[in-house]
């Protein structure tokens, strides 16, 4: 019994360090599920949505609403799944994969096709705060070829985004959107924030 308890607490180990190497915030990677007593329902429903919807087939799915929602979480959580059952992970917030991409631009170093490739790797990526885009032509076209390498590689994708359903379409561009309704759909987590 002790033995198995052990490597329970092994494997949690393994995994949290793998949450932390790829990206995830800490706070969310140490915090786990959301215990608030009245949301907690709508928020572990959605939850397991999510786990069911990116199990290694190639969604791509939109967590959408207010900010406290808890939507990062449910993304840490489908990571947590994902590094427990030894796929590549990775999470990052939109602005840092912008950032990463235009600095291959100097010229030195690795290309903008290595750095999009990297991008593309991961066996499930979660892409946060889609919705700090600035609105250029190149975060657009960057974050529609992540999205449309990835749908084509059927490697399952999580876009999260502070915003409602009607301003998802114009972030991510129809191509990005038509491929969300296909294969992952969008969530949306509308209910009361959990900071209060």
């Amino acid at each position: 019994m002790s033995t198995d308890h052990n490597r329970e607490d092994d494997t949690a180990a393994l995994v949290r360090a793998e949450l932390i190497r790829c990206g995830a915030p800490r706070r969310h990677v140490s915090r786990g599920d959301l215990n608030r007593a009245g949301e907690r329902s709508r928020w572990a429903e959605t939850l397991g949505r999510a786990r069911e919807r990116c199990d290694g087939r190639g969604a791509i799915l939109a967590l959408i609403g207010p900010r406290g929602t808890g939507k990062t979480q449910i993304a840490v959580e489908v990571l947590r799944l994902g590094a427990g059952a030894r796929r590549t992970v990775r999470y990052a917030a939109a602005m840092d994969v912008f950032l990463d991409v235009r600095a291959t631009m100097n010229g030195r170093g690795r290309s903008e096709a290595d750095a999009v490739a990297e991008w593309c790797r991961p066996s499930l990526l979660v892409i946060d705060e889609i919705q700090e885009r600035k609105g250029s032509g190149f975060e657009a076209g960057l974050l529609t070829h992540i999205i449309d390498r990835r749908y084509g590689a059927m490697r399952d994708t999580v876009i999260i985004a502070n915003v409602e359903l009607a301003e998802l379409g114009r972030l991510v561009g129809d191509s990005a959107a038509s491929r969300i309704n296909e294969t992952g759909g969008i969530i949306r987590c509308d209910w009361p924030s959990f900071r209060g």
